[in-house]
């Protein structure tokens, strides 16, 4: 066996740029698993934070990703339910089951704290409020949801837009 055959030209270029290749992608595999560590450190710094109550006035602050209070009444009406959604834990190719995330918008009261002289921007805030298990034989057939009535205050985190998932 000759040492030429060992480095011919082609073996030798396609081993470079398979191992050039597979460097690029475990340093970017790394670089995200870095941006992730530090969002899951941002997210609890701002989770130890006291929340920000939301009023019908312009914020004075970004609030994206921090806990917020509001109070209003929930827009029934308007309630969105996204099909599709599975839900559990995954652990199993079995174990989610299809249904609907229920989404209502909340009318902020306009006793809600603002600043004094603020023209009002914000009137409402979409609330998430949890899923639903589709029936299996009628999927237009949904359980019943109840929804308070009234005035309500509500904890949650603020989202600046609405996730990939659920548009």
């Amino acid at each position: 066996m000759t040492v030429r055959r060992w480095f011919s030209p082609l073996p030798l270029a396609a081993a470079l740029v398979v191992i050039a290749v597979t460097c690029a992608l475990g340093n970017w595999q790394l670089n995200r698993a870095h941006d992730k560590e530090a969002r899951a450190a941002r997210l609890q710094a701002l989770s130890a934070q006291p929340p920000v109550v939301l009023g019908t006035a312009p914020l004075p602050q970004v609030v994206t990703d921090r806990t917020v209070r509001v109070t209003g009444r929930f827009d029934t009406a308007r309630t969105v339910l996204l099909d599709n959604r599975p839900h559990g834990n995954g652990s199993s190719p079995g174990d989610s089951r299809a249904g609907f995330l229920v989404l209502t918008p909340l009318r902020i009261s306009a006793a809600s704290p603002a600043p004094a002289g603020a023209a009002g921007a914000m009137q409402a805030v979409l609330v998430l409020r949890g899923w639903l298990p589709r029936d299996a034989q009628d999927r237009t057939r949904i359980e019943p949801f109840p929804t308070p009535e009234g005035e309500v205050t509500i904890e949650g985190t603020a989202l600046a837009a609405v996730p990939r998932g659920y548009s």
